[in-house]
């Protein structure tokens, strides 16, 4: 019997307990209706208590620091330095913001009274930088092949008083070539890196300056 009774009341004292947090998460969704809840934060930014809209302004100054930072491609001696939004960088906003506000609210009622208890210390998620395509890293290869790409040119002699005499000295070709170019560009976006070396090949011309000294 007297074990009965404290079961009895360990499980009043249960209910309550549960009664009490249920109630509370309640209140506290109420209060935070169409909001994020608070402790929430995007890439280490505070969202909680914002709407989805407010926070997606606050992190977007974010956004536009990180995709105004350049990438310096060497080719041909020269370098060019098109930001990462010229390159096709562009930042999952909307998604960050989404899973930002289902924290607290997963269907799950146990996963959810987790989440909230976790929200207690802080949740941070995660913004998140991709690319749809090569395309326009493609675009970009291609402006800079239009100036570094030259034709090899052959040396040019003639004869003076029974004397070969060089008139024009070879030139050295150069192509960029765009697939491999665009790949190392690729990596170094991934892997965060400042400047990458584009791929360019060395093309000799047929009748080189040594070859014309020699005639």
């Amino acid at each position: 019997a007297s074990m009965r009774r404290v079961l009895t009341v360990l499980g009043a004292v249960l209910l309550i307990a549960t009664l009490g947090f249920a109630l509370a998460l309640y209140r506290d969704a109420s209060l935070q209706r169409g909001r994020i809840l608070p402790g929430v934060s995007i890439n280490g930014i505070p969202v909680g208590g914002l709407t989805p809209a407010a926070a997606k302004v606050r992190i977007e100054a974010v956004v536009a620091e990180r995709l105004v930072q350049t990438l310096g491609i060497r080719a041909g001696g020269q370098i060019w330095r098109p930001t990462l939004a010229d390159l096709g960088v562009h930042a999952d906003l909307d998604d960050a913001v989404a899973e930002a506000f289902a924290l607290g609210r997963e269907a799950n009622p146990f996963r959810r009274l987790v989440t909230r208890w976790r929200l207690r210390r802080g949740i941070n998620v995660s913004l998140r930088f991709s690319r749809r395509d090569d395309e326009a890293i493609r675009a970009v290869v291609a402006r800079i092949a239009g100036e570094v790409t030259a034709e090899p040119r052959d040396a040019e002699v003639t004869v003076v008083d029974g004397a070969v005499v060089l008139t024009q000295a070879a030139v050295l070709g150069r192509v960029v070539e765009v697939e491999e170019t665009v790949g190392r560009i690729r990596s170094a976006i991934t892997q965060g890196r400042r400047e990458v070396e584009a791929a360019v090949v060395v093309r000799r011309p047929r009748f080189t300056t040594e070859a014309a000294l020699a005639v």
